[in-house]
């Protein structure tokens, strides 16, 4: 029966109404963290902190041993500080929903620039959205997808993914 009249309704007859927010409330307004969402936002903290590639310092002959550290620390620290690269992440969902949560976690987190990949976004959108992340030092997460992301992307500026 119709919550307001009573009178018999059929199953055809029904139909969802759209909410302007997907959900009940502003998650922004107030905002409750969960322990996913806290261990990811951990996660990706702990990930701030440039790490050496130890794979390119030997290829470029900048092996540090502790003689040269001895005699020549300023060198040293010069060459570790141009071989420091930032640890950019990958966090995938399959229900964007998600998304919107580590969304508004990340902008309540300073140093933790993101940008996001889903299939609401036009083709220039995600150009864009890819493009940021590639080439911005202070973008370090990428919000995708899996539907939108499983379109064949390179996406090699990563080093951690998360499921």
């Amino acid at each position: 029966p119709c919550p307001m009249c009573r009178e018999t309704i059929s199953r055809d007859a029904l139909m969802t109404v759209p909410r302007a927010n997907r959900f009940a409330v502003d998650p922004r307004a107030q905002w409750t963290s969960s322990a996913k969402i806290d261990a990811l936002i951990r996660l990706l903290r702990d990930d701030l902190e440039p790490v050496i590639d130890d794979r390119r310092n030997a290829q470029d002959g900048l092996h540090c041993d502790a003689h040269a550290a001895a005699t020549d620390a300023g060198a040293q620290a010069e060459q570790v500080a141009t071989s420091a690269e930032v640890v950019k992440s990958v966090v995938f969902s399959q229900w964007t929903a998600m998304l919107d949560l580590v969304a508004v976690a990340l902008e309540r987190e300073s140093g933790l620039g993101f940008c996001r990949l889903d299939g609401a976004m036009s083709l220039d959108e995600r150009t864009r959205a890819l493009r940021r992340f590639r080439q911005e030092r202070c973008v370090r997460v990428l919000l995708l997808s899996l539907k939108a992301g499983n379109v064949g992307l390179n996406l090699t500026s990563a080093r951690k993914v998360y499921l």
